[in-house]
């Protein structure tokens, strides 16, 4: 049974894959989450059979552990280190189940960043109680192609944040993601639910090519975003 539930839990996850890297699909997104929600599922009562019997997955009445039930009992086992990828997983299943009222808007920047750090975390879990490498098995590089250059979910959220327009259910969304972030920073977890975008300091004489160039000026009034404080591993921005 456990060897079954793997197998169909990484064919949801590889048709997720597919359906998001189609080109033309209006459904892509609603897809992609009931496929990554179903792929966790199957996931997390694989490892609750084969590391936790006393854990009834299946009921008398031949019924299974509901998926938020599931992912409660899978956080709890594994502790902090799972936390991260709890809350990413949280945020998705938050989408599938509420979707319907996100038609107003356009968030796929967001759901491409939950949906993208999700798979990166699937490979974790599966290769960590599982020794399953998912890289060398599906040989699969994930890095988009377009017709725009992407945008870091951290400029869309700051955008959102200042929009008086963004719809009641794109507010709680964004409410959602941020209480998740906080969780993770009150936890003292340096890691996060959305596609990480790095950034380094480096003499601007030196850069050759860049997307993006960010001088540091003494004079703070002529700059459109300052650092307003410096913390360990995390920076503060105020923007103008």
């Amino acid at each position: 049974m456990i060897d079954h539930l793997v197998n169909n839990s990484k064919s949801a996850l590889i048709s997720a894959i597919e359906i998001h890297n189609k080109p033309l699909f209006a459904y892509r997104y609603e897809l992609v989450s009931i496929l990554l929600i179903n792929s966790w599922e199957l996931l997390f009562k694989a490892y609750l059979l084969k590391n936790h019997p006393e854990i009834k997955v299946i009921k008398d009445d031949g019924t299974t552990k509901p998926f938020e039930e599931c992912l409660e009992s899978v956080k709890s086992r594994i502790g902090i280190q799972f936390f991260a990828t709890a809350e990413n997983i949280s945020r998705i299943y938050e989408f599938r189940c509420n979707c319907i009222h996100f038609y107003q808007e356009d968030i796929d920047v967001l759901l491409y960043s939950l949906a993208s750090k999700s798979v990166e975390f699937y490979s974790d879990f599966i290769l960590k109680y599982f020794g399953i490498d998912l890289a060398d098995e599906t040989n699969l590089i994930l890095l988009p192609i377009g017709f725009r250059k992407p945008i870091s979910p951290l400029i869309y959220l700051s955008n959102k944040a200042s929009t008086d327009n963004t719809s009641p259910a794109i507010t709680e969304f964004i409410k959602s993601i941020i209480t998740s972030t906080n969780v993770l920073i009150d936890n003292n977890i340096d890691d996060s639910i959305l596609v990480e975008y790095k950034l380094s300091l480096i003499n601007e004489n030196r850069i050759s090519n860049a997307d993006i160039k960010a001088a540091i000026s003494k004079e703070n009034t002529n700059s459109s975003i300052q650092i307003a404080t410096v913390l360990p591993q995390k920076f503060k921005f105020k923007r103008r």
